[in-house]
């Protein structure tokens, strides 16, 4: 018996090539906005698949990026950092201050030694070791043996401008004490011997006033040559413009 095509058949097998055809035809082209999240197969997206500079800040969620992503050495100073920058360098600046008042207003003069130094050569000349130099002002000192068990100090001052000094002092002469004073006309280059003391227990402490055009020094000290302890020249000497 020979098969007959009946008209159902044959609109059975048409509908079944359309129906193909419209498969192979959305799978050749999607509509516009067809494909979503669904659609996408899980890791189906990879970098390879984005596009360069496509992602902007306004599609990344808030606090996923963290300093593992981010080359921090790309990025500029933040604000606050610059405040922070700022504060530490006036904090510092304020230090730096701070020390210059400080060494304007107070120095240290510290001179200790138990003798060896030559002998100034001439009255007035340089002693050996420079202890104290600010604002035109420059004291040096010796400690010079003189024999055994004796020691000599010898303080020399000099001036790079022209200025006058005053000089008071309590000397200590074992026993008893007397006064002594000194004051002249300094210039420039030129040494003066101010202070010039024996051993013998001997020791003085005073007030040294130096003046120039521009400044003021004060030298508060004590001046010692005794018997095998040495030389000491100590004190502290303030400046003022």
């Amino acid at each position: 018996m020979r098969p007959r095509l009946s008209y159902a058949n044959v609109m059975a097998t048409i509908a079944v090539f359309i129906a193909l055809g419209g498969a192979s035809y959305a799978a050749l082209k999607l509509p516009k906005n067809s494909v979503g999240a669904k659609q996408l197969k899980k890791g189906a997206v990879t970098a390879a698949k984005i596009k360069n500079e496509t992602v902007t800040a306004s599609k990344v969620k808030k606090g996923t990026l963290t300093g593992a992503q981010i080359n921090t050495s790309t990025l500029g100073t933040v604000p606050s950092a610059v405040h922070a920058t700022a504060a530490d360098q006036a904090t510092s600046a304020a230090q730096a201050a701070q020390a210059t008042t400080a060494a304007n207003g107070a120095s240290r003069i510290n001179f200790v030694s138990p003798g060896g130094d030559p002998p100034p050569s001439y009255g007035d000349a340089p002693a050996a070791h420079e202890i104290f130099n600010r604002d035109g002002m420059s004291l040096r000192a010796s400690c010079i043996s003189e024999e055994p068990g004796v020691v000599r100090l010898y303080v020399s001052m000099g001036s790079a401008d022209e200025a006058n000094f005053l000089s008071t002092a309590q000397r200590f002469i074992n026993p008893g004490k007397e006064t002594q004073m000194s004051g002249t006309s300094l210039h420039p280059g030129v040494s003066w011997g101010w202070d010039d003391l024996t051993g013998g227990n001997r020791f003085e402490i005073g007030e040294l006033i130096y003046r120039n055009s521009t400044h003021t020094i004060s030298v508060l000290f004590r001046a010692a040559a005794e018997t095998f302890d040495g030389c000491e020249f100590v004190g502290t000497a303030t400046s003022a413009g």
